[in-house]
């Protein structure tokens, strides 16, 4: 008898979410091997987004670094957004899918997205646990320095339709 593959539950294998998140965050992150600043401003910025090596040292300008260094601190990061995340009791409750959206809207935005003062709105919808609202929440965030950003735009819609359809990281099953 063959047993037809499912994907992952929350409670059996969050590492085949969080490797599914990985390769889609690389992807969205596009790897740079020489330190740069988003947009011509902000803070040196290497890798796959990497601002910090770890939380006490910042990336400096003229620093280079090899997809070999990048895709363990990588892995490190999503793993420790991962964990961040379950300090939120919704996070818990989620599909792997909902969960890999949600890691990789924390990715991009920072791991104080949710509690920082200026997101009410997002934090209230984590609060109560309502997923629609949390993506209707999430893609709010496309703008930076308060110019409207596309590309921006565009990650928080594929990462509302990860939350939304299983298949776009663990294809059909």
């Amino acid at each position: 008898m063959t047993q037809t593959p499912t994907v992952p539950t929350a409670t059996s294998n969050d590492d085949a979410m969080l490797d599914a998140v990985t390769k889609f965050i690389a992807d969205k992150e596009q790897f740079r091997s020489k330190s740069y600043l988003v947009g011509g401003k902000g803070n040196p910025t290497i890798g796959y987004g990497f601002e910090y090596y770890d939380k006490d040292t910042p990336v400096k300008m003229g620093e280079t670094m090899t997809k070999e260094q990048a895709v363990p601190l990588l892995k490190e990061k999503v793993r420790t957004f991962h964990n961040r995340l379950q300090d939120y009791e919704v996070y818990n409750t989620m599909t792997p899918t909902q969960k890999a959206g949600m890691v990789s809207f924390m990715y991009n935005l920072g791991p104080n997205v949710i509690d920082a003062p200026e997101n009410p709105n997002l934090r209230k919808a984590v609060k109560s646990k309502d997923i629609t609202e949390i993506q209707k929440m999430m893609q709010k965030f496309n703008y930076r320095d308060g110019e409207f950003m596309p590309g921006l735009y565009d990650r928080r819609k594929e990462e509302v339709n990860i939350m939304n359809d299983e298949t776009i990281l663990f294809g059909e099953q």
